[in-house]
């Protein structure tokens, strides 16, 4: 899976953009999923409804399956665990926003403004008709999205083994931190036992979930 993130001022071409690649990579038979940072979340905080009724009263997680499609209504999550969840499933995930993590970056901009882009890190590519960048990295204009698209599934920084690590694993929901050494015998033992099940020989991502009882 590649995972990158685009941040840029408001108004500067970000969600436009992304349309713009999803429908290239669709194109192409990539699979591709979207998490956007916002910090408007009404749309599960309107009082009196039985989806916030459910959630006050303790609920882990509520599911809406509507003919249109399924929306989930979780607690607090970080963007790495949310990404994880969906290294399943898609093989690029394009995120909005999210400046201040650690993920690789496109910086995305009309106009330069050195107060927004003050102490954001990782920037490994820049989409702006400008041509003018203060990073030493590529820069795409914004008509050159099958050259972007050719950018982040070729380049490393963008492997999900170098954002987020090769193994993760979570105990009753909650993600569970290990040393390196005990990643690498983790995931040494599973690519093993798999390996040598029908149909585990040619394993990339293995989802294992356990129950005691």
């Amino acid at each position: 899976m590649r995972v990158v993130t685009f941040c840029g001022p408001h108004n500067s071409g970000k969600t436009t953009l992304l349309s713009q690649l999803i429908k290239e990579f669709d194109a192409r038979r990539v699979k591709t999923a979207v998490v956007k940072s916002t910090k408007h979340t009404d749309v599960f905080k309107r009082e009196g409804t039985d989806t916030t009724l459910l959630k006050d009263a303790g609920a882990l997680e509520v599911i809406l399956n509507a003919p249109d499609g399924v929306f989930r209504m979780e607690g607090v999550r970080s963007v790495e665990d949310t990404l994880w969840k969906l290294s399943v499933c898609a093989d690029v995930v394009l995120c909005e926003g999210f400046r201040r993590s650690k993920l690789p970056k496109v910086a995305v901009y009309r106009k330069w403004s050195e107060d927004y882009w003050e102490s954001v890190t990782n920037v490994v590519a820049v989409v702006s008709d400008t041509g003018e960048s203060p990073w030493d990295v590529p820069i795409f204009s914004f008509s050159q999205v099958s050259e972007l698209a050719d950018f982040i599934l070729r380049e490393r920084a963008f492997c999900h083994s170098d954002v987020l690590g090769q193994v993760a694993l979570w105990v009753n929901g909650e993600r569970v931190s290990m040393k390196p050494f005990v990643e690498r015998l983790l995931k040494d033992l599973l690519l093993s036992f798999v390996g040598n099940l029908k149909g585990g020989e040619k394993a990339i991502c293995i989802d294992v979930r356990v129950i005691k009882e």
